[in-house]
């Protein structure tokens, strides 16, 4: 049969063909089937498209492909499609995908999809995309993904996520890790990858992820990224991984977070760093938390304070001035209504 003979097969003669005759059309008979043609193809009929058929098939001939159908190609026919054969579908075409035919894709086909492609993916089938192919997606490519995405991606999928990659994160992104990290456990992100946590997408940090971090983890939040906590996710620090931050970590929180911190927390900060927190820092305690810091912890400040006086701390150093004299005179006195 010339290339002529099937370029002018019918709607009926191409309807009419079994997996089998399909699948016996040579390369070039391939190439010479009108797209209006093919788009008349059922999804059993492209069952029947070897993996050289595949490869012939044209852009043209690939857009025109049915989402209703294009379930039909076989994963070994999907494995065989080039670069750049891939790029061609649309991305309503590849959300109609199976799970099986998406991972049938080689790294070269994932990382040749278009960020568009991924946004496009259901949860379903990111769930079954494999730890090489989440591995080969582009930084910009991940920055699309929805909470639901990424809450789709299994366990070992996120633990081999680059720094690289976990920076990539939209805030949205980073907040559909709190199920796996609640399943997971906290050991699911790495020290590493928590450093790579960016100040954009740390803002998407939710309270109970915050609270399944290790000491270990939180101790490695950067102060930039600490800087951007609001008042929820301060609020979800434990006394232990408050007392994990170090001055480092501590030099990056404003004096109005400063302010939110609980009782609770105030104590928790450790003695040495107060010895490292600035004056408007220090200023940034309110009263009730004040009240409840312990001796030691009001001398570091009154040395910071002094040290770094200014006539906007001066009410606040005598207040710490008195507290602490009381403490020592009248021990027995509560010191809060000192600072009234």
């Amino acid at each position: 049969m010339s290339t002529a003979q099937v370029a002018g097969f019918s709607t009926a003669n191409i309807r009419g063909l079994s997996t089998g005759q399909l699948a016996a059309l040579t390369t070039v008979q391939i190439q010479a089937i009108e797209t209006s043609d093919l788009y008349q193809v059922s999804g059993s009929q492209l069952a029947g498209l070897t993996t050289a058929g595949a490869q012939t098939l044209s852009a043209a001939q690939l857009l025109s492909l049915q989402t209703s159908n294009i379930g039909g190609l076989t994963t070994a026919a999907v494995a065989a499609l080039s670069t750049a054969q891939i790029q061609q579908f649309t991305a309503t075409q590849l959300a109609a995908m199976t799970t099986a035919q998406l991972a049938s894709l080689s790294t070269a086909q994932v990382q040749s999809l278009e960020t568009a492609d991924f946004a496009g993916f259901s949860t379903q089938q990111v769930a079954n995309l494999t730890t090489a192919q989440v591995e080969a997606i582009q930084t910009i490519d991940l920055a699309v993904l929805t909470s639901s995405q990424v809450a789709a991606l299994t366990t070992a999928a996120v633990s081999i996520l680059s720094t690289a990659q976990i920076a990539g994160l939209s805030a949205r992104g980073v907040a559909g890790l709190t199920d796996l990290l609640t399943t997971a456990g906290p050991s699911l992100l790495t020290t590493a990858q928590i450093v790579a946590l960016t100040t954009s997408n740390v803002r998407g940090l939710t309270a109970t992820q915050i609270q399944s971090f290790s000491t270990a983890q939180v101790a490695v939040i950067e102060s930039a990224d600490l800087a951007q906590f609001d008042a929820t996710q301060l609020a979800a620090l434990s006394t232990a991984q408050v007392e994990a931050l170090d001055s480092a970590n501590l030099r990056g929180l404003s004096a109005v977070q400063i302010g939110l911190l609980s009782t609770a927390q105030a104590q928790a900060v450790q003695t040495a760093d107060f010895n490292t927190l600035s004056a408007a820092q220090i200023g940034g305690f309110n009263t009730a938390q004040v009240g409840a810091l312990t001796t030691a912890q009001i001398d570091a400040s009154l040395q910071q304070m002094s040290l770094a006086s200014q006539p906007s701390n001066w009410r606040y150093l005598i207040q710490l001035r008195l507290l602490r004299s009381r403490r020592r005179t009248l021990p027995a006195l509560k010191t809060r209504s000192w600072l009234l």
